[in-house]
């Protein structure tokens, strides 16, 4: 008679789990290899176009003899279409970075899955025998887990904590408090 463990492993559910995370972590790869690409062709674009997009607006201001009321215009609708480009490539490349990022999280629990198989392999006997529980090598696959650390773990991109700051309007003009929950000074 085979264990409980051996007869998991030989249904074929552990490998049914570990191939639906190895076909998610290919499938993630792919999707954030095209949106990063289809954001650096946006990019690309961009900066071919803001060029032309300047010259054309620079044309039609002198060709309206410097209408205020065109510069205006062509200042607030350059803001608005260079608010938009910046929005769509920052979601686009946040998005790739996201399925990079979902993808090594199943990476990590493929790689647990196989270690934890090992261990639960590894211990059968003993786990049979009743010298070694089943929560012992769990403990042990989780204390594995836990000591692991990353090379990306200090690896830092913008400010770690966001800065505030206040303005207020006063009898001496305008002031500019950066840092607000500071406890003011006396004095």
């Amino acid at each position: 008679m085979t264990s409980s463990l051996e007869g998991i492993s030989q249904q074929g559910e552990y490998h049914h789990v570990t191939g639906t995370l190895s076909r998610a972590i290919t499938w993630l790869r792919v999707m954030a290899l095209l949106i990063l690409l289809i954001a650096a062709a946006a990019s690309v674009t961009a900066v071919v176009v803001l060029p032309h997009l300047t010259s054309a607006a620079a044309d039609k201001i002198i060709e309206s003899h410097n209408s205020s009321v065109l510069m205006v215009f062509e200042l607030l609708r350059s803001a608005a279409f260079a608010t938009t480009v910046a929005s769509l490539l920052w979601g686009l490349f946040t998005l790739g970075r996201a399925c990079l990022d979902q993808a090594t999280r199943y990476q990590k629990r493929l790689v647990a899955a196989h270690f934890l198989n090992y261990v639960l392999l590894r211990y059968d006997e003993k786990i049979k025998d009743g010298s070694m529980q089943v929560m012992d090598a769990v403990t042990f696959m989780k204390m594995w887990s836990e000591n692991v650390e990353s090379a990306f773990t200090n690896v830092k991109f913008g400010r770690a904590k966001q800065e505030t700051f206040k303005v207020a309007a006063g009898p001496r003009g305008f002031e500019v408090d950066t840092n607000p929950s500071a406890p003011a000074k006396a004095g």
